[in-house]
């Protein structure tokens, strides 16, 4: 009996596990890794910078990248460092359907 227990609970997670691998919109991720090629010129393609004075993107959440992107797009640039201003530059670039998958795909590395 106990047996039978332990196995129907291995195959729950099993299944479970599964399930939650399914969730990743392979089409949302796809299209945000070329949206986001761009960012490995300086966080790198893992998302960990190199030791530049870059911000790692590594372990980030989707709702903490999209939020800081948008936020870079609403800035004005007013002379201030150069790895933000460069930040705005680029999060200008993007529609906020854009940013969105960007962040997406960022959050999943």
């Amino acid at each position: 009996m106990k047996r039978a227990l332990v196995f129907s609970g291995m195959a729950f997670l099993l299944c479970g596990s599964a399930s939650l691998a399914q969730t990743i919109d392979a089409t949302k991720a796809a299209n945000g890794r070329i949206l986001a090629s761009n960012c490995t010129q300086c966080h790198s393609t893992n998302g960990q910078s190199r030791s530049n004075g870059f911000d790692s993107l590594a372990g980030k959440s989707y709702s903490e990248l999209k939020k800081e992107l948008l936020e870079m797009k609403a800035k004005t640039s007013v002379g201030g460092e150069a790895d933000e201003e460069i930040m705005i530059v680029h999060a200008k670039a993007y529609t906020a359907d854009e940013i969105d998958l960007i962040a997406y795909y960022l959050s999943l590395r």
